[in-house]
């Protein structure tokens, strides 16, 4: 009886090692599910960069386009002046 019990505690921590070896898995899952969205989360980091630089070189471009409109009206009022 007594090899049998000592059989039987083993048969248990057998089991126990097996649960912890399943509960580590699903949490070995979770962390790849968990790396896979911080890896679409980096990607859209990346994309909002784009977007922001992108959007900032348009800034620059509105400004020279606002800069040629003023020099173009100034010229506009050096012709008119001219022109009296």
């Amino acid at each position: 009886m007594d090899q049998l019990e000592k059989l039987e505690m083993m048969m248990d921590q057998w089991k126990k090692l097996m649960d912890q070896l399943g509960r580590l898995g699903m949490r070995m899952d979770q962390l790849k599910k968990l790396m896979d969205q911080l890896g679409r989360l980096e990607m859209r980091m990346d994309q909002w960069k784009n977007l922001m630089d992108q959007l900032g070189r348009l800034e620059m471009m509105m400004d020279q386009w606002k800069n040629l409109m003023d020099q173009l009206e100034r010229l506009e009022m050096i012709q008119k002046m001219e022109q009296w």
